[in-house]
Protein backbone atom coordinates (compact mmCIF):
# COMPACT_ATOMS: atom_id res chain seq x y z
CA UNK A 1 0.00 0.00 0.00
CA UNK A 2 1.17 3.46 -0.80
CA UNK A 3 0.81 6.23 2.37
CA UNK A 4 0.51 9.96 1.62
CA UNK A 5 3.18 12.06 1.55
CA UNK A 6 3.74 15.63 2.17
CA UNK A 7 5.64 17.07 -0.67
CA UNK A 8 7.24 20.80 -0.63
CA UNK A 9 5.60 23.41 -2.39
CA UNK A 10 7.41 25.26 -5.17
CA UNK A 11 7.71 28.98 -5.06
CA UNK A 12 10.31 31.68 -6.02
CA UNK A 13 10.88 34.89 -4.03
CA UNK A 14 13.41 37.68 -5.13
CA UNK A 15 15.42 39.13 -2.19
CA UNK A 16 17.78 42.56 -2.20
CA UNK A 17 21.19 41.72 -2.49
CA UNK A 18 20.46 37.62 -3.57
CA UNK A 19 23.25 38.18 -5.68
CA UNK A 20 26.38 38.67 -3.23
CA UNK A 21 24.94 35.56 -0.95
CA UNK A 22 27.39 33.10 -1.14
CA UNK A 23 26.05 29.39 -2.57
CA UNK A 24 24.87 27.42 0.44
CA UNK A 25 22.99 30.71 1.76
CA UNK A 26 21.15 30.55 -2.01
CA UNK A 27 20.21 27.12 -1.57
CA UNK A 28 19.15 27.93 2.11
CA UNK A 29 16.43 30.29 0.61
CA UNK A 30 15.50 28.43 -1.55
CA UNK A 31 14.22 26.09 0.96
CA UNK A 32 12.98 28.71 3.64
CA UNK A 33 10.60 30.81 1.15
CA UNK A 34 7.61 31.79 0.89
CA UNK A 35 7.73 33.50 4.24
CA UNK A 36 4.00 31.56 5.04
CA UNK A 37 5.85 28.07 4.25
CA UNK A 38 4.32 25.51 7.47
CA UNK A 39 6.11 22.84 8.45
CA UNK A 40 3.30 20.27 6.88
CA UNK A 41 5.04 21.39 3.28
CA UNK A 42 8.66 21.53 4.59
CA UNK A 43 9.21 18.18 6.55
CA UNK A 44 9.81 14.94 4.87
CA UNK A 45 7.23 13.21 6.77
CA UNK A 46 5.30 10.38 6.42
CA UNK A 47 2.49 8.37 8.54
CA UNK A 48 2.74 4.69 7.74
CA UNK A 49 0.29 2.24 9.63
CA UNK A 50 1.43 -0.33 11.22
CA UNK A 51 0.58 -4.23 10.11
CA UNK A 52 -2.49 -4.49 11.74
CA UNK A 53 -3.25 -0.81 10.98
CA UNK A 54 -2.57 -1.40 7.30
CA UNK A 55 -4.50 -4.78 7.14
CA UNK A 56 -7.54 -3.19 9.56
CA UNK A 57 -8.00 0.18 8.14
CA UNK A 58 -9.14 1.89 4.89
CA UNK A 59 -6.87 4.41 3.01
CA UNK A 60 -9.42 7.09 4.10
CA UNK A 61 -9.04 5.89 7.77
CA UNK A 62 -4.90 6.44 6.99
CA UNK A 63 -5.22 9.85 5.47
CA UNK A 64 -7.38 10.90 8.37
CA UNK A 65 -4.76 10.32 10.57
CA UNK A 66 -2.19 12.18 7.84
CA UNK A 67 -3.98 15.22 8.30
CA UNK A 68 -4.09 14.82 12.34
CA UNK A 69 -0.62 14.50 12.60
CA UNK A 70 0.15 17.71 10.15
CA UNK A 71 -1.84 19.57 12.06
CA UNK A 72 -0.08 19.04 15.31
CA UNK A 73 3.02 19.95 13.23
CA UNK A 74 1.44 23.01 12.33
CA UNK A 75 0.82 23.57 15.79
CA UNK A 76 3.87 23.11 16.83
CA UNK A 77 5.20 25.62 14.41
CA UNK A 78 2.65 27.96 15.54
CA UNK A 79 4.21 27.45 19.22
CA UNK A 80 7.29 28.35 18.00
CA UNK A 81 6.77 31.19 15.75
CA UNK A 82 4.51 33.29 18.58
CA UNK A 83 7.40 33.75 21.58
CA UNK A 84 9.77 34.29 18.54
CA UNK A 85 7.62 37.12 17.28
CA UNK A 86 7.27 38.16 20.91
CA UNK A 87 10.92 37.90 21.93
CA UNK A 88 12.15 39.89 18.89
CA UNK A 89 9.70 42.95 19.95
CA UNK A 90 11.65 42.81 23.66
CA UNK A 91 13.13 46.69 24.27
CA UNK A 92 15.92 45.00 26.16
CA UNK A 93 17.20 42.53 23.16
CA UNK A 94 17.39 45.78 20.60
CA UNK A 95 19.42 47.49 23.19
CA UNK A 96 22.20 44.81 24.04
CA UNK A 97 22.05 44.15 20.18
CA UNK A 98 22.28 48.27 19.36
CA UNK A 99 25.40 48.53 21.77
CA UNK A 100 27.00 45.33 21.42
CA UNK A 101 26.57 44.49 25.01
CA UNK A 102 27.29 40.76 24.90
CA UNK A 103 27.01 40.23 28.52
CA UNK A 104 23.47 41.37 28.69
CA UNK A 105 22.78 39.49 25.57
CA UNK A 106 24.25 36.33 26.95
CA UNK A 107 21.65 37.09 30.33
CA UNK A 108 18.71 37.58 27.97
CA UNK A 109 19.17 34.83 25.82
CA UNK A 110 19.46 31.93 28.82
CA UNK A 111 16.26 33.62 30.40
CA UNK A 112 14.68 32.86 27.00
CA UNK A 113 15.61 29.43 26.54
CA UNK A 114 14.34 28.46 29.50
CA UNK A 115 11.21 30.36 29.54
CA UNK A 116 10.26 29.42 25.27
CA UNK A 117 11.46 26.00 26.42
CA UNK A 118 13.56 25.90 23.19
CA UNK A 119 17.14 24.41 22.37
CA UNK A 120 18.45 27.06 20.23
CA UNK A 121 18.76 30.97 20.09
CA UNK A 122 21.19 32.55 17.87
CA UNK A 123 22.33 36.58 17.52
CA UNK A 124 23.78 37.87 14.49
CA UNK A 125 24.73 41.56 13.73
CA UNK A 126 23.97 43.32 10.54
CA UNK A 127 27.28 42.22 9.24
CA UNK A 128 26.59 38.35 9.53
CA UNK A 129 28.83 37.91 12.80
CA UNK A 130 27.53 36.01 15.75
CA UNK A 131 26.41 38.32 18.58
CA UNK A 132 24.91 35.71 20.85
CA UNK A 133 23.82 32.47 21.01
CA UNK A 134 22.63 29.83 23.57
CA UNK A 135 22.10 26.30 22.78
CA UNK A 136 21.18 23.00 24.97
CA UNK A 137 23.83 20.85 26.20
CA UNK A 138 23.11 17.85 24.52
CA UNK A 139 21.64 18.55 21.20
CA UNK A 140 23.93 18.36 18.62
CA UNK A 141 23.51 20.80 15.18
CA UNK A 142 25.47 21.72 12.54
CA UNK A 143 26.74 26.03 13.50
CA UNK A 144 28.00 26.76 10.06
CA UNK A 145 24.21 25.70 8.45
CA UNK A 146 22.62 27.40 11.43
CA UNK A 147 24.12 30.53 11.35
CA UNK A 148 23.60 30.43 7.17
CA UNK A 149 19.79 29.62 8.16
CA UNK A 150 19.71 32.73 10.40
CA UNK A 151 21.39 35.30 7.68
CA UNK A 152 18.67 34.82 5.87
CA UNK A 153 16.86 37.16 8.59
CA UNK A 154 18.86 39.56 7.33
CA UNK A 155 16.99 40.06 4.23
CA UNK A 156 13.87 41.10 6.37
CA UNK A 157 12.91 37.43 5.99
CA UNK A 158 10.48 36.05 8.23
CA UNK A 159 10.43 32.49 7.71
CA UNK A 160 10.50 28.86 9.18
CA UNK A 161 12.90 25.80 8.43
CA UNK A 162 14.52 22.44 9.19
CA UNK A 163 17.84 21.50 9.91
CA UNK A 164 18.40 17.73 9.65
CA UNK A 165 20.39 16.66 13.12
CA UNK A 166 21.82 13.35 14.23
CA UNK A 167 18.55 13.60 16.95
CA UNK A 168 15.85 14.62 14.11
CA UNK A 169 15.41 17.87 12.86
CA UNK A 170 15.67 21.44 13.80
CA UNK A 171 12.41 23.36 13.41
CA UNK A 172 14.27 27.17 13.72
CA UNK A 173 12.17 30.36 13.46
CA UNK A 174 13.93 33.06 11.50
CA UNK A 175 13.13 36.81 12.63
CA UNK A 176 14.78 40.18 11.20
CA UNK A 177 15.52 42.71 14.18
CA UNK A 178 14.56 45.73 12.78
CA UNK A 179 13.53 49.48 14.02
CA UNK A 180 12.90 53.31 12.21
CA UNK A 181 16.46 52.50 10.39
CA UNK A 182 15.61 49.03 9.26
CA UNK A 183 16.91 46.08 9.86
CA UNK A 184 19.80 45.85 12.13
CA UNK A 185 20.07 42.30 13.30
CA UNK A 186 18.69 38.82 12.82
CA UNK A 187 17.59 36.03 15.41
CA UNK A 188 17.16 32.41 15.20
CA UNK A 189 14.76 30.05 18.07
CA UNK A 190 14.86 26.75 17.42
CA UNK A 191 13.22 23.69 18.74
CA UNK A 192 14.07 20.05 17.86
CA UNK A 193 11.96 17.51 16.84
CA UNK A 194 13.02 13.82 17.91
CA UNK A 195 11.67 10.72 18.86
CA UNK A 196 10.44 12.37 22.26
CA UNK A 197 8.42 15.08 20.12
CA UNK A 198 7.21 12.52 18.04
CA UNK A 199 5.35 10.24 20.68
CA UNK A 200 3.88 13.35 21.77
CA UNK A 201 2.46 15.14 18.67
CA UNK A 202 1.54 11.05 18.12
CA UNK A 203 -0.67 11.24 21.64
CA UNK A 204 1.94 8.56 22.60
CA UNK A 205 0.20 6.01 20.42
CA UNK A 206 2.76 3.28 18.71
CA UNK A 207 0.13 2.53 15.72
CA UNK A 208 -0.19 4.59 13.08
CA UNK A 209 3.76 5.07 13.71
CA UNK A 210 5.02 8.59 12.63
CA UNK A 211 8.60 8.69 10.90
CA UNK A 212 10.80 11.20 10.23
CA UNK A 213 13.39 10.61 7.44
CA UNK A 214 16.78 12.51 6.99
CA UNK A 215 18.21 14.68 4.07
CA UNK A 216 19.69 10.93 2.72
CA UNK A 217 16.37 9.42 3.17
CA UNK A 218 17.51 7.30 5.64
CA UNK A 219 14.88 6.83 8.91
CA UNK A 220 16.34 9.34 11.64
CA UNK A 221 13.55 8.63 14.13
CA UNK A 222 10.30 7.67 14.69
CA UNK A 223 7.33 7.62 17.41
Amino acid sequence: MNFPRIRQADSHVRLPGLADLSLSTKLILLVVVPLSLTLAVTLPLTVAGLNRLASETSTSQLEGELRIIEEQFEQLEEQLERPADEFTKNPALHHAVRNGDEAELASLLLSARIVMDVQHLEVLDISGARLGHEHQVGTEFNESLAEEVTTVGLYGVETSTMISVPQGWFLVAVRPLKDALGVFSSVAVGIIVDINMLEKLNFGRADPLVVLFNESGEVSSAS
